[in-house]
């Protein structure tokens, strides 16, 4: 499966369990669409930040989503640097909507 695919069903999935409004808490999550973006660092695009960004139970995650084969760029390992030295926040991977809910269903427990 393409990295988009991946990311299109943790996000589905994601939402439909956890972001709707009969959730409660309602969490939210979305989308950081920096790809290829260079041109528009003065306007915000931060190269490496992570894919999704999303809400659980008042803490805020960022997902770096990859196929089984695909590696973090050097931009990607700073950001994940910066979020955890700096923030105490939470960076990971997802190679399958089975890592993401496994991550998931591992803060519920």
């Amino acid at each position: 499966k393409s990295e988009s695919r991946i990311q299109q069903e943790i996000f589905q999935w994601f939402w439909n369990n956890y972001c709707l409004p009969k959730s409660n808490p309602r969490e939210v999550m979305f989308h950081v669409p920096n790809e290829g973006q260079h041109k528009l660092i003065n306007i915000g695009v931060l190269a490496g930040v992570a894919d999704l960004v999303f809400t659980f139970k008042g803490v805020t995650y960022y997902c770096e989503v990859k196929t089984p084969s695909g590696r973090l760029s050097k931009s990607q390992l700073r950001f994940q640097d910066h979020i955890g030295a700096v923030y105490g926040s939470q960076y990971f991977v997802c190679r399958s909507i089975e890592d993401f809910k496994s991550f998931i269903f591992d803060l519920l427990n």
